[in-house]
């Protein structure tokens, strides 16, 4: 039986790893949510899908400082494998959304998934929100299948570590696209990356679309 969700949410990477500057009750929740706390509820009660792709991450990661980056690391390399993106796109033909809402390293993993295997006909609007993604004509080629919004952060403080990170690559998240089709949102993170998860406003914005 098919279990069809207007609104699908895709999160970011290292959601529901062990860190030390982590608590468990974090883990726990996100390992339900995927970090997007404001939906939370909805989530739970089975009225909006999620796509939960956390990897099972070594129990070291608990006591390891430097567990962020190995996290990030171990999913940069996933979000580009043909297993995760088949994964991916088999819970869209079942959940058959009309709105797709991805988060940071989500979509990559989007770009990736829809560059190879296409998106279900039933999306029709994708929301990237602080978007950990490069650069690429995919974003063009997506923005010619659907509506795509890019929300992005000029001060996200996390997007800009991973510049470095991605060999000074900017992250597509950090300013407006110049693609042609791209639909440009600013938003002012104060810095913090997974502002937008908590954001009651964007939160009503999204259930809008």
């Amino acid at each position: 039986m098919l279990i069809m969700k207007d609104i699908f949410l895709i999160p970011g990477s290292m959601m529901a790893a062990p860190s030390p500057l982590k608590p468990d009750e974090l883990v726990k929740a996100q390992e339900v949510n995927g970090g997007f706390y404001s939906f939370d509820k909805e989530i739970r009660n089975g009225e909006i899908g999620l796509f939960l792709w956390h990897d099972n991450y070594p129990e070291s990661f608990k006591v390891n400082p430097l567990s962020p980056l190995l996290a990030y690391a171990n999913d940069r390399k996933r979000v580009s494998t043909s297993t995760l993106q088949h994964d991916l796109i088999e819970a869209l033909a079942i959940a058959q959304p009309r709105v797709i809402v991805t988060h940071s390293k989500g979509c990559q993993l989007v770009l990736e998934s829809f560059a190879r295997f296409g998106l279900p006909l039933s999306v029709k609007k994708v929301v990237f929100m602080q978007s950990d993604a490069d650069l690429s004509d995919d974003l063009a080629k997506l923005a010619d299948t659907v509506e795509l919004i890019n929300l992005y952060a000029k001060d996200d403080a996390t997007l800009w570590s991973s510049v470095v990170l991605n060999g000074g690559k900017i992250r597509a998240g950090l300013m407006p696209s110049k693609q042609s089709g791209v639909i440009n949102k600013p938003y002012s993170s104060k810095g913090i990356h997974i502002s937008t998860l908590k954001d009651p406003e964007i939160k009503n914005w999204i259930l809008s679309l």
